[in-house]
């Protein structure tokens, strides 16, 4: 049965996409330009928004005795069981995934080890300690198959720990994107084990499928070598499960999110009993009017979350009509089989954020959602809209942390909600949020979640 809709899938798909559903990354002479709008120096600007304030709030702590609130990084006074969860790594799961801190994350795949951008240490002693511990230390990790890099940035890509993975693991095999072999040759790996997946291509390795996909994002490991190579997200399929590693990157344009839909389905036909894990990026929340077009903020992951499972649901209904036999779920099937885990924070300070910004933003938007309680839709979204336009007009300076993107946020889902899952009233639609931000998973560093 799978061959039949499978191949129907294949000869049906250019239709449902656009023109050219599986593009490269765009190329300026030897540039890859991966991200949508942004290039060049202005990822230059991001960079440098983030450095300095993260230094001014290290400098405010210093002169203050870490007594004032705005220059705190532990901004709750967190204690040791609030951050950390030290798990083991066995599990008898056959999917597993624990995160060690920031984008690394140790995947256990029907017993193949992933590890996902390895760094392990602070990317700068002097100027950017790591404000936590490691989940796992290299000496502890298992056996490591398989080692996944997003993109060359310093807090992807740390020399120091992929030395010392080399050295430990001499045939492990990695996967880069375009443009970074030679830094890993450098790095002690074996030209014969490193494999450049370009967007859109895939490799078979231990049974397990793993294929790079766009990120908007930019790469480059010193000042003027900025977009000589590309930055991948990856989708590795199981027999049992579709893990989709973001990796670092904006929100995804239409294009893209349908593309991802794409590939997620054809996979999930082979086994519809499949787990859908999303391990997506979290901030840096903060300054969105400069971050937002590479690097999504917890909202804007979740949003993409549910516009993914959306589009695999149109792509359902679409294949449905070229053969009756398909079976067509709900939008809200599709929704409750994707599972969000969030990453790429509480590991260094990034400007403005604090540890666990990411969760705190959720708990607010349940706490806006709550005061809305009893009103009609049109009316809980004219008094967010009326709250966004308020922290637009606050004075936007280095450490106010305006909120306008947390309403416009709230905004977007309860469009969504209603359009796509078509929620008449706004306690339905309040329902449904709330159950969907309490399960987005947060996971202490160090845990592992068994899926």
């Amino acid at each position: 049965m799978f061959d039949k809709k499978n191949n129907l899938v294949i000869q049906n798909l250019h239709e449902w996409l656009d023109v050219d559903p599986f593009p490269k990354p765009l190329m300026r002479g030897k540039k890859y330009i991966c991200s949508q709008g942004l290039h060049g120096w202005n990822h230059a600007l991001e960079g440098l928004q983030i450095f300095t304030s993260t230094q001014i709030k290290r400098l405010g702590r210093f002169l203050t005795f870490n007594q004032i609130n705005v220059f705190k990084y532990f901004s709750y006074n967190e204690k040791e069981e609030d951050i950390y969860k030290f798990d083991n790594t066995y599990s008898e799961s056959k999917l597993s995934i624990q995160n060690i801190g920031h984008a690394t994350q140790l995947l256990n795949v029907n017993g193949v080890m992933i590890l996902t951008d390895p760094v392990f240490n602070g990317l700068n002693s002097v100027l950017y300690p790591a404000r936590t511990r490691n989940g796992l230390s290299i000496d502890k990790l298992p056996k490591i198959d398989i080692i996944v890099i997003s993109h060359n940035h310093r807090d992807h890509t740390d020399a120091r720990s992929l030395k010392k993975l080399s050295k430990k693991y001499p045939d492990v095999k990695v996967l880069i994107p375009q443009g970074d072999k030679k830094l890993f040759i450098k790095l002690g790996y074996k030209k014969e084990n490193i494999s450049e997946i370009a967007w859109y291509n895939s490799i078979n390795l231990h049974d397990i499928t793993l294929t790079a996909v766009p990120a908007n994002h930019w790469s480059g490991r010193h000042l003027f070598d900025h977009h000589h190579s590309a930055v991948n997200g990856w989708l590795i399929n199981s027999d049992n499960a579709i893990i989709y590693f973001a990796g670092d990157t904006g929100k995804l344009n239409e294009k893209r999110i349908k593309s991802l839909a794409a590939l997620i389905y054809v996979d999930w036909l082979k086994n519809s009993t499949k787990e859908i894990v999303f391990l997506m990026p979290d901030g840096p929340n903060r300054v969105r009017s400069m971050m937002e077009r590479t690097h999504m903020s917890i909202i804007e992951a979740l949003i993409t979350t549910l516009q993914v499972a959306e589009k695999v649901h149109s792509i359902e209904r679409f294949m449905s009509s070229k053969d009756s036999e398909l079976e067509v779920h709900t939008t809200e099937w599709w929704i409750n089989k994707f599972k969000t885990v969030m990453m790429h924070h509480n590991r260094y300070e990034l400007g403005l954020e604090i540890f666990n910004e990411g969760y705190w933003i959720l708990e607010k938007m349940r706490e806006e959602l709550h005061k809305l309680k009893h009103l009609s839709i049109d009316e809980a979204k004219d008094i967010l809209e009326k709250k966004s336009k308020y922290e637009k007009l606050k004075f936007n300076f280095w450490f106010r942390k305006n909120d306008d993107f947390i309403y416009d946020g709230l905004i977007n889902l309860i469009n969504f909600v209603e359009v796509q899952m078509e929620k008449n009233t706004f306690d339905e639609v309040l329902n449904f949020l709330d159950y969907l931000l309490i399960n987005v998973l947060n996971p202490k560093i160090g845990e592992r979640i068994d899926v």
